[in-house]
């Protein structure tokens, strides 16, 4: 009987070390035809993956996607609208062990993404063809990429040194956000939306903390925004609402800049501003203004103007 029992414990054993071991070696890169498709159904742009699709389930469930792009709007300046050198998701044990799939965090390493205002005032951002996408023949996915597909939340994204790139050519306007890392997260595509990382702003590094709430259940939304600037102790405020329920409809609230010496904070602004390094005041200005200090103002922008 103890021999049959050892037997049994032995074959679970290795039952379950081939159930956990085995994702490891199979060639998930032959899946790379039916995720490209999938992406173009979604997106009605080329999606391409030009490195290595991985699958491993120890320590924690995890897919890696490496060199991968979305194609830009055909009226866009730009090369792709995103790109990234590394795509990973993670998914919780347990619930895999179950039959479910259950992603808890999505990383992206160096994303490259850039936003154009296009002719006749419409975005890159528009997937305006993923109407033509839609007509395509279905897909037929592999069921664990299905699953993964129907798990995917935006409820925790973190970014790993990205770029984005604003252009607007008609303005003349080229603005550029380096080193950027943070987390974000989207409950739905309706919000509510947060965020909190740092960045190199127009060559200034900040710090930034923002949050819109659900657009879909309110006239009004309540957005927060922080702006800190690490080298001189000083922070922009801003607290208001989005007055329709639109991620770019009117905006009006309450505007702050405060810090603990004005000489810094000025000059941080200013170099922001300006889109590159401003000398500080000196001499008796610099001394007057190394102090506490704190602007508040009334703010409203709509559309382009403020």
């Amino acid at each position: 009987m103890d021999k049959a029992i050892a037997i049994f414990i032995l074959l679970v054993v290795l039952v379950v070390g081939t159930v956990l071991i085995a994702p490891s070696y199979i060639d998930w890169n032959q899946y790379r035809d039916q995720i490209e498709a999938y992406g173009e159904r979604i997106t009605g742009r080329d999606v391409s993956i030009d490195g290595d699709i991985g699958f491993v389930l120890l320590p924690t469930p995890a897919l890696t996607i490496s060199d991968f792009s979305v194609a830009n709007s055909e009226d866009a300046s730009e090369g792709p609208m995103l790109s990234l050198k590394r795509l990973e998701m993670q998914a919780a044990l347990r619930p895999l062990l179950m039959g479910d799939i259950e992603i808890t965090n999505v990383r992206l390493i160096n994303p490259q993404i850039a936003l154009e205002i296009l002719a006749g005032n419409s975005t890159n951002w528009r997937f305006e063809g993923a109407d033509a996408a839609r007509q395509m023949p279905d897909i037929e996915l592999p069921s664990w990429l299905s699953a993964v597909a129907r798990a995917l939340r935006l409820d925790n994204i973190s970014i790993k040194d990205g770029t984005l790139t604003y252009i607007d050519p008609a303005r003349g306007v080229r603005q550029l956000v380096e080193n950027l890392n943070g987390n974000f997260s989207a409950a739905t595509l309706k919000g509510p939306f947060t965020a909190q990382g740092t960045a190199l702003l127009r060559g200034v590094d900040v710090g930034f903390e923002w949050s819109i709430a659900d657009t879909s259940r309110m006239r009004a939304v309540p957005v927060r925004f922080n702006l800190t600037f690490p080298r001189s102790d000083s922070e922009i405020a801003f607290r208001g609402f989005l007055e329709e329920a639109t991620l770019f409809g009117p905006i009006r609230g309450d505007l702050s800049f405060a810090g603990s010496d004005a000489a810094r904070g000025l000059n941080d602004l200013f170099s922001l501003i300006r889109g590159g390094a401003v000398a500080p005041p000196k001499g008796q200005v610099g001394k007057a203004l190394a102090q506490d200090f704190r602007a508040e103002a009334d703010f409203t922008i709509n559309g382009r103007s403020l």
